[in-house]
């Protein structure tokens, strides 16, 4: 219900200007459907404030705005309830004393005289306070005096001058409510007629008691029930005629205005039963002795056929009802019906556990979540984003690193190179160390971005290529760089044979043939193949040499072991080994016959000798070499002129050092003769 308060409060607000129309009648809308659906009595001013359209100053401002007129219109109100009151009574009590005079005047117990026309009418009103208090006062005696006179009447006037004042209090109750009535109505005149009508009906259901299966109707009681679930309420005489919702279903349900008019089922069964046993008592009318009229006669016949009529009726009524024969022999017939088996564990009984047991296990595994999970996975979170900012302090250098190795190695600078390869072996650890600590996540992660950029091969290939730029600079102390920059590769995992045929290079050219030769064991390619032989026949070491180089696919691989066995000194295997190769052409087929002729030449056989040169000479026309290597025969020979023209030849064809030093040999040898 809206209450005036509320109504007050509403129209206050409205014409300070904190709400529009239009949001007060939201809220009454608002109001009224909550004490209707759920009950719920909510004060106006609160919505507001939930709502927003008011702020916390502005209610209390409109609260005291309220108080204010309230208290302006409580003082008013007094006065006016005092002055109407003293009217009334004066009215009342002049009423009265002209009742009182009728009566007596009808009644002819006694004349009264009449009283002038002044004492009859009511005192008229004076200006000031005193003298109408004065006037009151004597009608008031005039009228006590006039009561004293007639108390000697009847006792039927008595009662109907009580029956008349009685009405005329109830006439001035009601006159009373009209005006209380009419002075609310204009005080809410501004609420609209809905707003009135939601006033109205919202009845609060909690004033109608739920009633139970063994209460029954009373005088003062009565019992309804809702059409819809069956409901029932305790239903009081000042609560006929409203409406209200059932609290099970929300059923609209009104209260009949005439429920308390119609008699009770209870009532009248049991007036029933008290008339049927007191019917059954054979009641005889005594004989006075004294002759009734006719009229009474009559009336008394009247009376007891009624009597008979209705005993009648009973009787019927009771008939058609069970005897205490009929129950008592239904009741020794009667047999308890059978205790139902116990209940058996079936299917809906395990459908129901399961389903007990999922909720409980789904419950359990959501608190294990949110309490245990939940603060793990944070916890693990941030110690992500913590591992990220140290792995971001570790990782700007790396990639700076590797970016400035790279910029070396395209720039084929060997000394740029190893500083930075320095600077990777030596520094990467050290931030390692500094930034990522010994957690064992950051160094995973370390791992991880190492690998994706294959740090390991590069600087394996950065080492190798710094090796090769030092070699090919040339001079002692570079090829000494490379060779420990190659050294220090084979160290490295995954190192191929290209690392240890480049190391085998060097130290060859470094003399170092036994060394050389076995760390190429282990290869048995073509090229580590005949660097090893070559390791053994420069060694000194034909025999291993001859058995490195039969492994070789090569069809030089004849001369190869010829050439072992010359540079032994045994040139009747070489020769031999020379002779048995065959199917060469070429520069091929030069080289044998160079090997062949210097065989033949550590023999002391210089027609054969002379022979093998001529073949390599006429074979190799291409190469500069076989002529050098004639012309040299010729100097051994003591033949200057014939080197002298063999140099000169080879060095039109090709300028080498052997033919230059040939050449030069040559001229020697002819100025010195």
């Amino acid at each position: 219900m809206i209450s005036k308060r509320d109504v007050q409060l509403g129209k206050i607000a409205l014409k300070e200007g904190f709400i529009t129309k239009d949001q007060l009648t939201k809220c009454l809308a608002l109001k009224k459907k909550l004490a209707k659906d759920k009950g719920k009595k909510v004060a106006l001013g609160a919505l507001l404030l939930k709502k927003g359209y008011l702020e916390k100053e502005q209610l209390e401002e409109c609260v005291r705005l309220h108080n204010a007129a309230l208290e302006k219109a409580d003082g008013g109100e007094k006065k006016k309830r005092r002055s109407k009151r003293s009217k009334k009574a004066t009215s009342q009590k002049i009423a009265a004393t002209s009742e009182d005079a009728t009566d007596a005047e009808t009644s002819g117990e006694g004349s009264i005289e009449a009283e002038p026309l002044e004492a009859k009418k009511p005192a008229k009103k004076k200006k000031r306070k005193g003298k109408e208090e004065e006037g009151e006062g004597e009608t008031a005696t005039a009228t006590a005096t006039k009561t004293e006179s007639k108390r000697a009447g009847s006792k039927s006037k008595r009662s109907r001058r009580s029956r008349r004042s009685s009405k005329d209090a109830a006439r001035g109750k009601s006159t009373r409510k009209d005006k209380k009535s009419a002075t609310s109505a204009s005080g809410e005149g501004d609420l609209n007629d809905s707003a009135v009508e939601s006033a109205v009906e919202a009845v609060d259901p909690a004033i109608f008691a739920s009633a139970q299966e063994s209460d029954v109707e009373t005088d003062t009681r009565r019992l309804i029930a809702c059409p819809d679930c069956g409901k029932r309420y305790k239903v009081k005489r000042n609560q006929v005629g409203k409406r209200f919702n059932c609290r099970r279903c929300k059923h609209r349900i009104k209260v009949p205005k005439d429920l308390f008019q119609r008699q009770s089922e209870l009532r009248s069964a049991v007036e029933v039963e008290e008339f049927v046993l007191g019917s059954g008592s054979g009641i005889v009318e005594e004989d006075s002795g004294e002759e009734l009229p006719a009229a009474k006669k009559g009336a008394t016949k009247t009376s007891v056929e009624d009597a008979a009529a209705k005993a009648a009726a009973a009787v019927a009524k009771v008939g058609k009802q069970a005897s205490i024969a009929e129950l008592a022999e239904q009741a020794t017939k009667h047999r308890p019906k059978p205790l139902a088996p116990k209940a058996k564990f079936g299917a809906k009984e395990l459908a129901t556990m399961l389903v007990l047991a999922g909720i409980l296990g789904g419950m359990s595994f959501g608190a294990y979540h949110w309490f245990v999970v939940r603060p793990a996975e944070a916890r693990r979170l941030a110690r992500i984003e913590a591992n990220k900012k140290k792995l971001a302090l570790w990782k700007e250098p790396f990639e700076g690193l590797i970016a400035l190795a790279e910029e070396s190695a395209k720039k084929e600078d060997p000394r740029r190179l190893a500083n930075v390869l320095l600077k990777v072996e030596r520094d990467l650890p050290e931030l390692k160390r500094k930034h990522l600590g010994a957690s064992s996540e950051l160094l995973a992660e370390s791992e991880a971005l190492e690998k994706k950029a294959d740090l390991t091969t590069k600087v394996r290939t950065w080492t190798i290529l710094a090796g090769k730029l030092y070699i090919a600079q040339g001079g002692a102390r570079n090829i000494a760089e490379g060779l420990r920059l190659f050294e220090k590769a084979l160290e490295m995992e995954g190192v191929g044979e290209e690392v240890s045929v480049e190391v085998a290079k060097v130290r060859i050219d470094q003399r170092r043939y036994a060394e050389t030769a076995e760390d190429l064991a282990e290869f048995k390619s073509q090229t580590a193949l005949a660097l090893r032989g070559l390791a053994w026949e420069l060694g000194g070491s034909a025999q291993k040499a001859e058995k490195a180089y039969k492994q070789l696919d090569d069809p030089l691989k004849g001369i190869l072991v010829a050439r072992a066995w010359l540079a032994e000194g045994r040139y009747p295997r070489a020769t031999q080994e020379a002779s048995n190769a065959s199917g060469l052409t070429g520069l091929d087929q030069a080289a044998a016959k160079l090997v062949e002729a210097r065989a033949y030449e550590g023999r002391g056989d210089q027609s054969k000798a002379s022979g093998a040169y001529d073949m390599a000479v006429a074979s190799g026309k291409e190469s500069p070499i076989p002529l050098a290597a004639r012309a040299e025969f010729y100097l051994r020979k003591n033949d200057p002129q014939a080197a002298l023209r063999d140099a000169q030849g080879s060095r039109k064809i090709g300028v080498t050092a052997r033919g230059l030093l040939a050449l030069g040999d040559a001229q020697l040898a002819l100025l010195q003769l």
